[in-house]
């Protein structure tokens, strides 16, 4: 696959507020994939070089009793990450801000159940799957569109 910017994602992003999204490539993908170990696999985005990525399977990253597990459906391009992109290293992984539905919540969350549409802080959003944590997750109301419900940059404008 190769690398994106954001003048790039016209036919498979949208722009809001003078910031552009990545619509989640594998928001659509509806497979399960099964290695010879009885593992899950997703898809995942990773770097191989300076401006270069491809897509990867990777396992389903598993949850502990106190985490949830999301289905990502969207992520953003954070600013801050377009000048890592263009130095990158084979590897490195990007994504921060995410939006997405719970798959799954560890026996100790509260407040969160399958279903759920979610937000919040949650590394490496450019795969199908990520984990977050309750108290950095929050709910996202019906009536709000997932290209507006990304809650980095809102925590960003909070916390300035």
């Amino acid at each position: 696959m190769r690398g994106w910017m954001p003048q790039e994602l016209d036919s498979c992003g949208s722009r809001r507020a003078d910031k552009f999204y990545l619509l989640n490539i594998f928001a659509h993908t509806r497979r399960t994939i099964k290695t010879t170990q009885g593992e899950k696999i997703m898809r995942q985005i990773i770097m191989v070089g300076p401006g270069r990525s491809k897509i990867v399977d990777v396992p389903i990253p598993e949850i502990d009793d106190n985490q949830l597990l999301i289905k990502v459906t969207l992520t953003g391009i954070c600013h801050s990450e377009l000048y890592p992109w263009s130095i990158a290293k084979a590897g490195d992984i990007f994504a921060h801000e995410s939006m997405g539905v719970v798959a799954k919540a560890g026996k100790n969350v509260t407040g969160f159940k399958e279903g759920d549409r979610v937000t919040g802080l949650g590394g490496g959003g450019y795969k199908e799957y990520i984990v977050m944590e309750p108290a950095k997750t929050c709910h996202v109301p019906a009536n709000l569109a997932d290209e507006d419900a990304i809650a980095e940059p809102l925590a960003c404008l909070l916390s300035a």
